[in-house]
């Protein structure tokens, strides 16, 4: 994986939009997550999940998944529920703040946080991960 360049988040198209995760099935290396990101207008209809999860105190980046090739740096716990949501023979359509929000980004976090209520309430489903 080390070949692998850093993923950069393109930005978001305009007002009302979100990135979701569409996190593929098991790959040929279990221990390894892949996806990609995919923009979506909150006012029209999508099936997606979003997931609560804790980012933890002092949060380390410790694990990656792959995005369109490139690394991206995770927390252990959305490691965790990620390995655990994977499908092993389908895509799984996934929101997760730290994944869908380009957290290097005060503007977008700003932007997207204020969201928040409305991609929860429009989700299929919410997923918790203790």
């Amino acid at each position: 994986m080390s070949s692998h360049q850093p993923f950069e988040y393109y930005p978001i198209p305009g007002p009302g939009y979100i990135r979701l995760l569409h996190l593929h099935p098991d790959s040929d290396n279990p221990a390894e997550l892949r996806g990609c990101l995919k923009f979506h207008k909150l006012s029209e209809p999508s099936m997606y999940e979003a997931i609560s999860y804790a980012w933890g105190e002092f949060p380390k980046f410790n694990q990656v998944i792959v995005l369109d090739g490139k690394v991206l740096k995770i927390t252990d716990n959305l490691y965790a529920a990620l390995m655990a949501f994977c499908r092993p023979d389908r895509v799984r359509v996934l929101w997760a703040d730290a994944i869908c929000i380009n957290q290097a980004d005060t503007t977008e976090k700003a932007q997207q946080v204020a969201l928040m209520a409305e991609i929860y309430s429009k989700a299929r489903s919410v997923q918790v991960w203790l």
